[in-house]
């Protein structure tokens, strides 16, 4: 709990994974709660706190968003009390999604197909954050968020839908 809180003061990436890497298997089960607002805290920090976005960056962002839902729907399968961690979790996961298809999409030849796979993935990741995050006050994080997650959902469907008509 110290080296946890410890870490939190001023959050990195590489202090939480160390901090994760040290703990796992030695100090306390993969899952403890400890660890689990560490991984909360590095899956936002993802893509934010680097310089460059990188590939690697967005594929450890899009696995620990993947897995720390897995997690939560295990712990909390109708959210009941998880549901604000796993709409940022969504949320965050939506970002990586859109960044990987972004850097296809920029591409010469791009497969086109896979694009809007990656679109449609994002499109649900959101439209679940949104009905995750559905009864969060407005004037809370998670309800700020749940309308910036509305609203990108809105530009993800007008740039489609401009997409489709070209």
């Amino acid at each position: 709990e110290e080296a946890v809180a410890q870490a939190m003061v001023t959050p990195s990436e590489q202090v939480l994974e160390q901090l994760i890497k040290d703990c796992v298997g030695t100090k306390v089960h993969p899952n403890h709660f400890h660890l689990f607002k560490a991984r909360h805290t590095l899956l936002q920090l993802y893509g934010r706190t680097s310089e460059v976005f990188s590939s690697e960056v967005w594929k450890k962002k899009e696995k620990m968003c993947q897995e720390f839902l897995d997690l939560c729907y295990l712990l909390d399968p109708g959210l009941a009390r998880l549901g604000p961690y796993a709409g940022v979790a969504l949320y965050e996961y939506e970002d990586a999604v859109m960044i990987r298809v972004q850097k296809l999409a920029s591409k010469e030849y791009y497969d086109q197909k896979v694009v809007d796979q990656g679109i449609a993935i994002a499109k649900s990741l959101l439209q679940k954050c949104i009905k995750t995050l559905q009864d969060e006050p407005e004037d809370q994080p998670e309800g700020k968020l749940k309308i910036i997650a509305q609203k990108k959902l809105t530009e993800i469907g007008l740039l489609t839908s401009k997409d489709q008509k070209s």
